[in-house]
């Protein structure tokens, strides 16, 4: 039993021994006399013989257990309640004497119930924040995805914010533009925001989680608490980190756990894996599920990576290929791309092709460099000569003409999708 929990208990039992020491028509007390002998026989709200309450050793016996579970500050206060129950008392609370009168101890009791239904607001208000713990909830659902809530127009009468951008806004649909449909104070577990989300009435996302997860026991703990806003204390997400930034696997089906790090404005640090969204480059190679774990699917080089609010991070995972039969040939580098490609087909344990002949290279390097084949005149004057470096030669030759500018400015302009007819249609025009 939490704080949380011993604090409402107490006051469930203060509210209702408020309501029994309120004085009848008569003028008398129900509860507030030191002993049974003292009550009235003709008290309206008299206390029934065991038998008639369907009292039992065992009930008793489970009621005082409780009791013993509550905070010793609680314990003493709620005592009374179980002593006027018939079980033993820890400690009593009874209204003082006035004159000779015992006074109503319903007032106090109320007082002290505020009292503690306020330290319980600001224990909770500590505990669960509606920007740190509920927004990513929604997020890690898919909740404010493009194809649902974050759509432009919403889904189904409803709209968030796209990955949770404007918490403000979202706090808004959610708790203040219909009161006490999406959010239900009274009955926090109506709320349609839990029902939905566990499929207990029709939802066009599906059922999200159960009742049992921890997604619905943080925002029904939100809820009961007063589903407040948390703008002004909570700190800001400043940074996300991976446990590591490379794997590698020997064999198809090994497995590996990432965890998700992330970094908040006041230097704090949390575990976010259980809340932050992965997803692979490449599932044939390597794939991740919704709690972190990466699988080797086959040999080769890919990426995985996890989203949490607006930063994403990824790590590289390599598959290698059986070693059996494998053996580097070890070619020799011109410069240090060969040297980078080399390394990481060593890595990957793939042997490089054999150099290709004149003809071949002279096309690709071409087609590559100047977007088109080469000419007649072109690969019969590379054909006759004997320079042992004409490859390096024409590739120079290819940098230096128009035709490489042209193409590759193209490509670009493609790319950033550069469009002409605009302010300067001159500057842009290709």
């Amino acid at each position: 039993m939490n704080v949380l929990q011993s604090i409402l208990m107490f006051c469930q039992h203060a509210l209702r021994m408020a309501h029994r020491s309120m004085p009848t028509r008569s003028g008398r007390f129900d509860v507030a006399r030191s002993s049974a002998a003292e009550r009235p026989k003709e008290c309206s709200r008299g206390r029934q013989p065991a038998e008639k309450r369907n009292e039992t050793p065992q009930s008793r016996g489970a009621a005082t257990e409780k009791l013993r579970l509550l905070p010793p500050p609680l314990r003493g206060f709620a005592g009374h309640v179980h002593s006027n129950r018939g079980l033993a008392p820890t400690a009593t609370f009874r209204a003082p004497l006035r004159g000779g009168k015992r006074k109503s101890a319903g007032p106090a009791l109320l007082a002290a119930c505020c009292v503690w239904l306020a330290i319980a607001a600001s224990l909770t208000a500590e505990e669960i924040s509606f920007r740190r713990d509920v927004m990513p909830i929604f997020f890690r659902s898919g909740c404010n995805t493009g194809t649902c809530h974050g759509a432009a127009r919403g889904q189904d009468g409803f709209s968030l914010s796209l990955f949770g951008y404007n918490p403000r806004g979202d706090y808004f649909r959610i708790v203040e533009e219909i009161p006490g449909r999406r959010v239900n104070l009274a009955a926090p577990e109506r709320s349609l925001l839990l029902r939905k989300a566990t499929g207990a009435v029709p939802h066009t996302g599906g059922k999200l989680f159960d009742e049992q997860s921890s997604y619905y026991r943080t925002m029904l703990e939100w809820i009961t608490a007063g589903a407040q806003d948390d703008a002004d204390t909570v700190a800001e997400l400043a940074g996300l980190e991976l446990s590591t930034e490379k794997l590698q696997f020997e064999k198809k089906g090994a497995q590996s756990q990432l965890r998700a790090i992330a970094s908040f404005s006041d230097g704090s640090r949390r575990d976010v894996t259980t809340l932050a969204r992965f997803h692979s480059n490449n599932s044939g190679i390597a794939g991740i599920d919704g709690d972190g774990r990466v699988t080797a699917a086959g040999p080769g080089d890919t990426n995985v990576f996890a989203r949490f609010g607006r930063f994403t991070i990824g790590c590289e995972v390599i598959v290698l290929p059986p070693a059996e039969g494998f053996q580097w040939p070890n070619p020799p580098t011109a410069n240090y791309i060969d040297e980078l490609v080399f390394d990481r087909l060593h890595k990957l344990r793939v042997a490089p092709s054999e150099l290709c002949d004149d003809e071949t290279f002279l096309r690709r390097v071409t087609l590559d460099l100047a977007g088109r084949v080469p000419t007649a005149e072109e690969y019969a004057a590379f054909q006759s000569d004997a320079n042992p470096k004409k490859r390096a030669a024409r590739i120079d030759q290819l940098l230096a003409d128009d035709a490489f500018a042209d193409l590759w400015a193209a490509l670009w302009a493609e790319q950033l999708r550069v469009m002409g007819g605009n302010y300067a249609p001159i500057g842009t025009h290709i």
